[in-house]
């Protein structure tokens, strides 16, 4: 089963896919770990064919779940997926839950790519005007004739799994 997540920072993508892997044993994938070289700092963004090459090399699996906001080098997995859904909640929900993670990884409660002040910032910008990305799939997957499931949560997304008898 090949699942694609999409929501804007601090929405719940990566909980979600946890909950996936853990409960479907679908390996889940960050696209920020492929746009991202995580292993320098401050992080760079990997070259376009080297992001390329790892994204071919995961979507060619038999199953996976990869979460991200990206749509500009990821568009394609919409039309790999066999199950897309989107995570719709408030600006005020994901800026507060993006505010709550920076917090939590400067004190070291949780693991991840470090994030400073000012990567705070963007992401506040980013939430601000993911309508735009979010218009843009929404647009993408109509007229691919794709179809998706848009969610708050985890207790969604199982309503959704129960009535699609290809997830069980």
């Amino acid at each position: 089963m090949k699942i694609r997540i999409f929501g804007c920072s601090g929405s719940g993508k990566s909980y979600l896919a946890e909950r996936i892997q853990k409960d479907f044993k679908i390996k889940h994938y960050d696209l920020d770990e492929i746009y991202w070289d995580t292993q320098a700092y401050p992080y760079q963004r990997r070259n376009d064919i080297d992001r390329e090459m790892m994204l071919n090399n995961i979507i060619m699996q038999k199953d996976w779940c990869i979460e991200g906001a990206y749509t500009n080098f990821a568009v394609e997995t919409f039309s790999k997926a066999d199950y897309i859904t989107i995570i719709q909640k408030s600006k005020a929900r994901c800026k507060l839950k993006v505010v709550i993670r920076y917090l939590k990884k400067k004190i070291g409660l949780e693991k991840g790519l470090k994030e400073s002040l000012k990567d705070v910032k963007d992401m506040f910008r980013l939430i601000n005007r993911f309508k735009n990305n979010t218009d843009f799939i929404l647009k993408y997957l109509d007229e691919n004739n794709l179809s998706y499931h848009i969610v708050k949560n985890y207790k969604d997304f199982k309503k959704v799994v129960k009535n699609n008898s290809d997830l069980t």
